[in-house]
């Protein structure tokens, strides 16, 4: 489907994407290089600053049929790489180590295929999406007219899956990915001399309280539908600044948490119960407490027609399709479009040795370009041969 030169200029582009990584906001010169890369593809739009520094690129065949969106990221993670390879990192504590820098080019792609092969009728949407590890770049998108006056039919993206064979199409109807969102619980007491705590109100309690009662929380259940999880990720008690301090009774500790669950009304539960535990531990120690949530991510509910569409599509690309039979733990914001428009999200295997997303040693599979972009074109040709309704 890709010719060999089309794949030289794509995987030019994710190295280059992967040596220059950028922050969820940050992303200006990722959609710089994309920009210029697209932009010899002539599409009929092209859009920059998209609901942040995102973009859509519109290939548009002038004749009346279906918008078929394609979504991909542009952020980078806050991870040193230590990977010894010529695209190596060249910024220190940033990487792509969730694979984005791969989305990207699978669906760069695309526009090299429209042009050579071209469309039969309806328009084709490139969708590089800022800010999707912060939980707040499809969202913004969502709220900006340039995306939405498109009047999108469907949208589809993937996701690459280490621990799963290369290549292989891993699909689910309903709940692909859990909804989550992050928990800060600042207790604030009064410090003392460690020689007379009692004269002082230390958090020390209240935090390993906590910690333990976030532990027994979520539900536990044998539907796969249903999987909740609160997983303690930060604790500290004090200020460790730069030296060990055993003179001081600490004033204020905090804890941070991730809450998960498969559906939104299951994390709204896990909300509550979070929220009421941490102000009667706060409460009973005598501690001021500051409760806030960070970077909610809606639950990714693929709609059942469009799984439908990649499993055949996957087949006429030559791939292997399994499906999975839980939903993945972790977060796409990828769900808040399917609110509001049919599409699905779908898993792409990396390989069962490589390593897992947000692991230092991780580097996109180059290969997973051409089977993503196969899949996506497959989709295309569907959706557009689908009558409008």
């Amino acid at each position: 489907m890709i010719l060999p030169e089309e794949f030289r200029k794509v995987v030019a582009l994710r190295r280059e994407l992967h040596a220059h990584p950028e922050l969820s906001g940050l992303e200006e010169q990722t959609a710089a290089r994309l920009k210029s890369f697209l932009e010899t593809y002539r599409p009929d739009q092209l859009h920059t600053g998209v609901g942040g520094h995102g973009l859509l690129a519109v290939f548009d065949s002038g004749r009346r049929g279906q918008t078929v969106a394609i979504r991909c990221e542009l952020d980078a993670l806050p991870i040193e790489e230590p990977n010894d390879i010529p695209h190596r990192s060249t910024r220190k504590g940033v990487s792509h180590k969730c694979g984005h820098d791969g989305h990207m080019a699978a669906v760069a792609a695309l526009a090299a295929l429209v042009r050579r092969l071209g469309l039969p009728c309806g328009r084709v949407v490139l969708l590089f999406q800022a800010a999707e590890e912060s939980g707040e770049g499809a969202r913004a998108m969502l709220r900006d007219p340039r995306f939405t006056d498109l009047n999108t039919d469907c949208i589809f993206a993937f996701h690459n899956l280490p621990k799963h064979p290369a290549s292989e199409v891993v699909v689910r109807a309903g709940t692909f990915a859990c909804a989550s969102v992050g928990l800060v619980a600042r207790f604030e007491g009064a410090g003392t001399h460690s020689s007379y705590p009692e004269h002082g109100r230390s958090p020390a309690p209240a935090v390993a309280g906590l910690i333990a009662a976030l532990g027994k929380i979520a539900a536990e259940t044998n539907d796969p539908d249903s999987l909740s999880l609160v997983t303690v990720t930060q604790a500290q008690v004090g200020d460790m600044g730069q030296k060990i301090d055993f003179g001081v009774a600490p004033a204020g500790g905090c804890v941070i948490a991730v809450l998960r669950a498969a559906r939104q009304s299951q994390l709204e539960e896990l909300k509550a119960a979070a929220h009421q535990t941490a102000w009667e531990i706060a409460h009973r120690a005598g501690l001021g407490l500051e409760l806030t949530w960070h970077e909610e991510f809606a639950a990714t509910e693929n709609h059942a027609d469009s799984v439908e569409m990649i499993t055949r599509a996957a087949i006429r690309a030559g791939l292997q399709v399994s499906e999975a039979p839980v939903p993945f733990r972790w977060s796409e914001d990828f769900g808040l479009f399917l609110q509001h428009y049919p599409g699905a999200l779908f898993g792409l295997g990396a390989g069962q040795d490589h390593p897992q997303l947000h692991n230092e040693y991780y580097d996109f599979p180059e290969e997973l370009i051409t089977s993503g972009a196969a899949v996506y074109w497959a989709l295309i040709e569907e959706a557009l041969a689908s009558p409008l309704t």
